[in-house]
């Protein structure tokens, strides 16, 4: 069993954990965070990224900073430091394993402190009879 902490891309304070089978896949993180967070739309309207930025799993404040950027296929998350660098982040595949050696590995050990999962939901684009009220 893994326990990952997730949090809503650019919304710190709402940090929450999620406890999966690391032998499951990422669509069943999906969802998990949608019975975790009793969001009121279909799980796959949510795309999950790792928080990592090099190579390091982020922090709450980290995750504050975290910018939503318009492309095509819907929002993606985006950091850019004090120096201008921008730091892109690795988009979970659906169809792979929570052990999956690109994600967390057989041998994930969390820290106290980090947030593993980047939550994005385009709220923007949600079909109107999947929109709930948004608290963030």
């Amino acid at each position: 069993m893994a326990s990952l902490s997730c949090a809503i891309a650019g919304v710190a304070e709402d940090a929450f954990s999620v406890d999966i089978d690391e032998r499951l896949s990422v669509d069943h993180l999906k969802e998990a965070i949608k019975k975790e967070k009793m969001f009121r739309f279909p799980a796959n309207e949510m795309r999950l990224f790792l928080a990592k930025q090099d190579g390091n799993w982020m922090n709450g404040e980290g995750v504050v900073a975290v910018k939503l950027e318009k492309a095509a296929g819907g929002a993606v998350p985006v950091l850019v430091d004090g120096h201008g660098n921008r730091y892109d982040f690795v988009k979970m595949d659906p169809t792979r394993w929570i052990k999956n050696s690109k994600y967390f590995g057989a041998n994930f050990q969390p820290g106290k402190g980090q947030i593993h999962v980047l939550v994005v939901i385009d709220w923007e684009n949600l079909s109107v009879e999947n929109t709930q009220e948004r608290t963030y």
